[in-house]
């Protein structure tokens, strides 16, 4: 299990970037391996915005963005924003019942392509943008996500994927 979800486990709650960076006595190993500057923080931030909030690049220095935000978890409301060399970056979405509401700040002189789930993928120009459509309620978001394989393809549950005897 990655050490990033482990609370708590060789002092990792304090930022530690390896567990050998604890010394027998719970100090910090003097050792040349300390690092407190971990890709672990950067690899949840980056999730929580590229697949949560749906906040990507589309292009190298965002000139293009992604929005495909991804409504689940029992969440209701997330926004990201992201400083591009263009200005700001903002999505907000929230559900409303079975209605997902998406506001986008998409900066001067770049573009967004806006995926949300179950409609046809629509690019507009900078500006501020609201999108609405259909959306499963937060109260029946599945206990555990569905799982995907490294190409992002459903795979099968496990009741599926057991034959019945």
């Amino acid at each position: 299990m990655p050490v990033m979800v482990v609370p708590g486990h060789h002092g990792c709650h304090h930022g530690l970037g390896t567990l050998g960076q604890h010394a027998a006595d719970g100090s910090i190993n003097p050792g040349d391996m300390t690092s407190f500057n971990h890709y672990a923080f950067g690899a949840v931030a980056d999730f929580l915005h590229r697949q949560v909030a749906g906040l990507a690049p589309a292009a190298p220095g965002y000139r293009e963005l992604l929005v495909a935000p991804r409504p689940g978890g029992g969440l209701t409301e997330v926004e990201a924003t992201h400083l591009t060399p263009y200005g700001p970056a903002r999505v907000h979405w929230r559900r409303d019942g079975e209605q997902l509401i998406v506001d986008l700040t998409v900066p001067p002189s770049t573009t967004a392509r806006v995926m949300l789930p179950a409609t046809e993928m629509v690019e507009v120009a900078s500006g501020e943008h609201r999108f609405e459509c259909a959306c499963r309620a937060a109260a029946d978001d599945p206990l555990t996500p569905p799982r995907r394989n490294m190409f992002g393809e459903l795979e099968p549950s496990e009741a599926q994927a057991t034959p019945a005897i």
